[in-house]
């Protein structure tokens, strides 16, 4: 697939729009007093819980329709030795609405945690007989009680950073929220390659979000990034009519319509015929197959064993299509 890339985009075209892009995102952020950022914040963490928050913000969480990845991680988190991990998840959400702006950060950062437990549960488990700054190997080494020994122990930097970006995110863009909203998108092609999804469509545009915190923040795998998600709607499914790259930190939503993205990065000729061409070499790929594990993880500090589910992808040879 990375061949299709290098061949239809011109480097020299993508750079010039990388360089502008920076430009603009810089000035953005030197109009607004500089990047928000709170020094001593965890910048995985702090990513993770402000597009927790963002999402709130624009379609306010239901305790009976949890996050998904968060509830997730709930359920692995109990499995292995956070009895009340479960509980504490629909407690957060149970009393998101009714908190100020630093206890809703608080509770998006233990979200963050939850979700870690989703996606790096083996490294986690690993790290628990020495958790040391690993937010989610303490909870296991400890596990938090109640609710509010749980949010006590969120880093107060990253808490008032995703307090500080969710602040300037909201009296920078309020319109937002009076848009349709569809979060994390799946495109018609995302299961032949692994259930890729983006960020989020909000009328005709779909968004990218970086959290990253220096002044020129755009490189161009990000710029690929979009165009992926542009062509794996092969069919005009969502109806894409521009893209952006969002970056809260530095002010900045850096927009275009996708025939002047295409042209920015030096690509010829019209997306519906790219998209087919991109879906040739999609379909050519070893397809996936999903399947669920039930998995048996040994706790170093202990030796206690684990069970507990994960889904899986992966790739079988595509089928010939060529009469023999």
């Amino acid at each position: 697939m990375r061949q299709f890339f290098d061949d239809c985009i011109d480097d020299q075209v993508a750079r010039a729009l990388v360089r502008r892009a920076n430009d603009q995102a810089a000035l953005e952020a030197w109009t607004r007093g500089g990047v928000v950022v709170v020094a001593g914040t965890a910048p995985m963490l702090a990513g993770t819980a402000y597009d927790f928050g963002f999402r709130d913000w624009l379609q306010p969480f239901r305790v009976v329709e949890p996050p998904r990845m968060a509830l997730h991680g709930a359920q692995h988190a109990r499995a292995v030795g956070w009895p009340k991990a479960t509980r504490q998840l629909a407690a957060i959400l149970r009393t998101l609405p009714d908190t100020d702006a630093l206890g809703k950060a608080r509770r998006y950062v233990a979200l963050a945690v939850f979700e870690r437990f989703a996606r790096a549960l083996g490294a986690i488990l690993a790290q628990r007989g020495n958790a040391g700054d690993d937010l989610p190997g303490q909870m296991l080494s400890d596990p938090p009680a109640t609710l509010a020994d749980l949010l006590d122990r969120m880093p107060e930097a990253t808490v008032r950073d995703v307090a500080a970006v969710l602040d300037a995110t909201q009296h920078r863009w309020p319109r937002l929220r009076d848009l349709p909203f569809v979060a994390n998108p799946i495109f018609p092609l995302s299961a032949q390659i692994g259930g890729a999804d983006a960020d989020w469509i909000s009328g005709g545009m779909l968004y990218e979000c970086k959290l990253s915190y220096v002044a020129r923040p755009v490189a161009g795998k990000h710029l690929r990034q979009l165009l992926g998600y542009l062509l794996l709607d092969h069919e005009d499914a969502l109806a894409i009519t521009a893209v952006a790259l969002f970056l809260p930190r530095q002010g900045a939503c850096l927009a275009w319509d996708t025939a002047a993205f295409l042209r920015g990065l030096g690509i010829r000729g019209e997306l519906p015929a790219l998209r087919a061409r991109f879906a040739i070499v999609v379909a050519a790929l070893p397809q996936p197959e999903p399947t669920v594990e039930r998995l048996t993880i040994t706790d170093p500090a202990n030796g206690q064993e684990h069970r507990v589910l994960r889904t899986r992808v992966r790739r079988t040879p595509p089928t010939d299509p060529t009469p023999s």
